[in-house]
């Protein structure tokens, strides 16, 4: 199992080891948010789900990095800015992840779209203690490296997103939890230009306003077609 370590505003490390993780779909906190998400996903040639309610899908332990580097397989994936929940025997933590997919396979219905890709993830956390009373001011931001110019590509609020209990509900409902250590990507925001941007650069952020603090995460994506053999 992958075993990752966060270091926390106290400056004392959490030790995480990934037994279970989990991606959770349809996370908007309106149906109107929700059928923005799709709306968009269908422009781009995703088909529409017959089902809209939250769901949960469960994501192979070994695609969990903290490496600031990965590689694909073709020149059709695109991260998510999201904010990722850890749960572990030492509680409930908040990080930014990205839960990074292949398009072409999504296009096609493939099961697999979220499975061949690595999900990066910050060196960073929150407890979620720290967090829970003003939870929907926590800002997400997106950017990616086009043409030589870093532009926006998602931004929001959790506000926008499930309330975090209900993201709870949804995983004690489906007994998800496991307690040695369960890490969970929990939805993403709108495309800003409504259009993917296959992108090789990423840098994320989570931003408390409240705390003024903020959490990063940057990565670069090799497509192994480019490379030379």
């Amino acid at each position: 199992m992958q075993k990752l370590s966060f270091e926390l505003p106290n400056h004392r490390t959490v030790f995480f080891q990934v037994e279970r993780a989990y991606s959770l779909g349809n996370t908007g906190r309106t149906k109107e948010f929700v059928n923005q998400h799709i709306s968009e996903l269908e422009d781009q040639g995703i088909p529409i789900p017959s089902n809209t309610d939250p769901s949960i899908s469960p994501l192979t332990c070994n695609l969990i990095t903290q490496d600031d580097h990965m590689q694909v397989l073709g020149d059709n994936t695109t991260g998510e800015v999201e904010f990722a929940v850890l749960i572990n025997e030492e509680g409930f933590f908040i990080t930014l992840g990205s839960d990074h997919a292949d398009r072409i396979l999504e296009s096609k219905s493939s099961p697999y779209f979220k499975q061949v890709c690595q999900k990066p993830v910050a060196h960073n956390a929150w407890p979620l203690s720290e967090v829970i009373e003003h939870w929907d001011s926590i800002q997400l931001l997106c950017e990616v490296k086009m043409n030589n110019e870093w532009i926006i590509y998602q931004e929001g609020s959790s506000s926008l997103l499930l309330e975090i209990e209900k993201m709870k509900d949804l995983l004690n409902h489906h007994h998800a939890i496991h307690p040695a250590g369960t890490i969970v990507f929990c939805g993403t925001m709108l495309l800003k230009k409504g259009k993917f941007e296959y992108a090789k650069e990423y840098r994320m952020t989570m931003h408390d306003p409240v705390l003024n603090r903020s959490i990063k995460l940057n990565y670069l994506v090799e497509t192994i077609s480019d490379l030379t053999i």
